[in-house]
Parts: C-alpha cells; sequence; structure tokens
C-alpha cells in the first residue's frame, strides 16, 4: 500500500513538471527576460520585438527537465543566432542566465534571470506584439528545418540602451507595502551588507571647538619702549581668478 501512494504521488510530481506555463505567465516571463537582454544587449527595437517572440515560443515548450537544454533550445539558439549582431550573441552566450533561462532544480523549474534581477523591474515597455502574437510557431518545425529569421536583415537599428533614460524605468510596487531598496539602481541585485543605512543621509558638519578667550595682560604704568619691528601684511590670496 505504501508503495502504491509513493508511485502515485511521484507521477503526480511529474505530471505536473511536464505542464507548460500557461500564455499570461508565459508572457510575463518572456517579457522580463527580453526587457533585461534588450539593456545588457543593446537590442534595436525590431529586435526586441523578435527576441521577445522567441523567447515566448520557449517558455510555451519546455515542460520537462529534457526540454530546457533539448530541441527547443536548440531553435532557440539558432533563431537568435542569426536576430542578434556577432558581438551581441557572444554576450548572450556569456551570460548564463540568458543562455540557459531554465534550470531544473530538484524536480522544480527554476528562472535564473531572478538571480540577477529583482522580480517586477522592467527597464522598457512591454513590446508591439506583447497582446497579438501567442506563439506555437515552433509545433510546425521540424528538426533539421531552417530558421525562419536566417534571411532577415537584422543589422541596422539604433541600441535601445542608447536612448534609455533612468527615469523611465517601469517598477511594479504596492503603494500599501513598497519594497525595500536592496537593490542597485540599475535593477541588479546587491547585498543587503553592501548598502548604506541613509544613502540620503547628509554627513554632520564637525565645527571647531571654540579657543578659549586668553586673560587680557594689565600694562604696567611704566612707559615700555617700542622696537620698529616690520609689520607683516596678510597675504591676500584668489581662488579660481
Amino acid at each position: 500500500m505504501k508503495r502504491t501512494l509513493l508511485t502515485l504521488t511521484m507521477s503526480v510530481i511529474f505530471v505536473s513538471n511536464l505542464i507548460a506555463l500557461p500564455l499570461s505567465e508565459a508572457r510575463r516571463e518572456a517579457w522580463f527576460l527580453t526587457d533585461k537582454m534588450a539593456y545588457e544587449l543593446n537590442l534595436s527595437n525590431q529586435q526586441y520585438a523578435h527576441v521577445y517572440q522567441v523567447n515566448l515560443e520557449y517558455f510555451l515548450h519546455v515542460n520537462s527537465p529534457g526540454d530546457s537544454r533539448g530541441r527547443y533550445w536548440d531553435y532557440r539558439n539558432e533563431d537568435l543566432y542569426y536576430i542578434l549582431q556577432d558581438w551581441q550573441y557572444t554576450l548572450y552566450k556569456v551570460a548564463t542566465y540568458f543562455y540557459t533561462p531554465i534550470r531544473w532544480i530538484r524536480s522544480t523549474c527554476h528562472h535564473a534571470i531572478y538571480d540577477h534581477y529583482r522580480k517586477n523591474h522592467h527597464y522598457f515597455a512591454k513590446p508591439t506584439c506583447y497582446n497579438t502574437y501567442r506563439g506555437g510557431e515552433w509545433h510546425h518545425r521540424k528538426t533539421n528545418a531552417p530558421s525562419p529569421y536566417k534571411h532577415k536583415n537584422f543589422r541596422t537599428g539604433v541600441g535601445m540602451r542608447d536612448t534609455y533614460h533612468k527615469g523611465n524605468v517601469i517598477e511594479h510596487k504596492s503603494p500599501t507595502n513598497p519594497r525595500p531598496k536592496t537593490s542597485k539602481p540599475d535593477g541588479r541585485k546587491e547585498n543587503k551588507s553592501n548598502v548604506a543605512k541613509n544613502p540620503n543621509k547628509r554627513p554632520s558638519t564637525i565645527r571647531p571647538a571654540s579657543t578659549p578667550k586668553q586673560p587680557r595682560q594689565t600694562t604696567s604704568h611704566s612707559r615700555s619702549t617700542k622696537t620698529n619691528t616690520p609689520t607683516k601684511e596678510r597675504e591676500s590670496r584668489t581662488f579660481g581668478r
């Protein structure tokens, strides 16, 4: 009996890991990942939309640990190879949280991007195809078929990071319970030990201690002889003139 219950429990866990992300959640994960790729790789607006579509396809098709680095992972790398420029693709492969965004730890799906960026932090707005593109293009894709982006040109366009302003950072915070400032200004995570307790507090100025007054010397009634010593004139200094 115990063996049967254990088998059923393991089957439920295995089946739960085979369920793909729903479309709404896959869209949020694809936007979050693409947003960070646009910031670090300086994607153009055209690249931004197509990289989002590729990431969405990937999240919709990863159902098991084998899919995270299987056929769909190869599809993603091949598509991004033609979408990104050479230097962008090199940086993409170096950043492991971009190159392998999904990892399986103890039968649990783990998104590596959250190890480097805090959740609900976005640099840019949603892609223009966010609400219209629903994925599903990889269902009909054959293993040896060439990438649909092979003959497209993505070599022109101004990078999104070049026109980025820090005031445009999109934050999704609860107004009643704001998150503490435990991250860097660019959204990356930072150790709490390195964060100043009062970063906006100005250091207090230390005033020099006043010198005690010297007692006035009493002069004798006898006339003292004055010596003709030359007086030293005070030097006047001018700064910045």
